[in-house]
């Protein structure tokens, strides 16, 4: 104290400094309690996003299990034998009927009358 009173504007300084010191502890102090508050609600927010992915991943994962489950195949899908056997039914017939139309215009080209099919479409040879 003594050497505070030998030298008066040196105090002040000093005094000054610690009052703008005391004050700037003071602000961070007052957003420090902002920035956690702010952290406690961001917090808040992500356990609550959590809680909302977890749901709706186990809702995925039901839509999922439901999706691959095979669906009664006699209702809704005919048997892939049958598919296969309309397929190549239908190739048949349609090699059958270009041979005919082939046979057709080759008469037509050579000047000759159009070759006779029977009317049964099904008795193409």
């Amino acid at each position: 104290m003594k050497i505070a009173a030998e030298n008066p504007a040196r105090c002040a300084k000093d005094e000054k400094l610690i009052n703008k010191l005391r004050e700037k502890v003071s602000d961070y102090g007052f957003d420090l309690n902002k920035v956690e508050g702010e952290l406690s609600r961001v917090q808040k927010q992500l356990a609550k996003n959590a809680d909302e992915r977890a749901c709706l991943v186990k809702q995925l994962k039901e839509r999922l299990n439901m999706a691959n489950q095979e669906p009664e195949t006699s209702i809704v899908n005919p048997s892939k034998e049958a598919e296969e056997f309309d397929v190549n039914a239908m190739r048949e017939e349609m090699y059958k009927l270009k041979q005919q139309m082939t046979e057709m215009y080759q008469a037509w080209a050579k000047g000759h009358p159009p070759p006779v099919y029977p009317a049964n479409p099904a008795y193409i040879p």
